[in-house]
């Protein structure tokens, strides 16, 4: 197997891991797939495509400054190679580096690109990420998205790529109710975080129940249910297996 097979194996080696909430087997996995790709060349294609999930775990993990220096690696490469999970990791995770670096105008950028690798190359799970990430941002989106984003919708529980793209849109749904200041609006809100947590099986999809915690989490914090023993359990969860960076992005941290 070349070099490249191997950084592949790996890497998704990794993200299995990750998506399992092993997160000790996931950072081996993704550090030894960029070591594997710098050993091809320091800035090969291989290293960068590595270093774009490595940076999204490091920068979970709180190590800004390590995830910032793999992730504006990986970001040269721009549409180039790589499926989801890895564009994914380039635009969003590098477009939260930028914004916990305080440069939302480059978080913004970073988003607006990946925007339209999603458009290009027809991709609606890495769409429903960037639109994810630019309203946890506060950046605007256009008034028929957000009207599409808020409808009500049922959550495939079938196929595993529309169940993803679904949770992210319910996501944003529930993070436009709870911006909107509307009292109304922010009980849908909780109630529609509360019906995404119910819905998912935790032991099956640890990372996703996870973040679907977290959102509850968030929503009970901001809405004056700050009593809601979803807060605590999330944030020491977080902290043990090392992710308190989701806390952060959370307003938990």
């Amino acid at each position: 197997m070349g070099p490249f097979a191997s950084v592949l194996a790996h890497s998704w080696a990794g993200i299995a891991a990750k998506y399992e909430l092993d997160i000790p087997t996931a950072r081996r996995e993704f550090r030894e797939a960029f070591e594997i790709g710098c050993g091809v060349g320091s800035r090969s294609h291989a290293a960068r495509l590595a270093g774009a999930l490595l940076g999204e775990l490091l920068y979970e993990a709180g190590e800004l400054d390590d995830a910032a220096r793999m992730l504006e690696m990986s970001y040269g490469l721009g549409p180039d190679g790589g499926g989801v999970d890895y564009l994914a990791a380039r635009y969003v995770a590098s477009a939260k580096v930028k914004a916990a670096q305080g440069d939302l105008s480059a978080a913004a950028e970073r988003l607006d690109a990946g925007m339209k690798t999603a458009e290009n190359l027809q991709l609606p799970r890495l769409a429903a990420a960037i639109n994810n990430e630019r309203i946890r941002l506060g950046i605007g989106i256009a008034p028929s998205v957000a009207a599409r984003l808020r409808s009500v919708r049922a959550i495939p529980r079938d196929d595993g790529i529309a169940t993803i793209i679904a949770e992210l849109d319910e996501e944003s749904a529930v993070r436009l109710l709870l911006a909107s200041g509307s009292a109304d609006e922010q009980e849908q809100a909780w109630r529609r975080a509360t019906q995404l947590l119910a819905g998912m099986d935790a032991r099956r999809r640890p990372l996703a129940a996870l973040r679907a915690e977290l959102l509850l989490a968030e929503i009970c914090s901001r809405t004056g249910r700050s009593a809601d023993p979803t807060i605590p359990a999330v944030a020491r969860r977080c902290r043990d297996i090392g992710l308190p960076r989701l806390l952060v992005d959370a307003g938990l941290g």
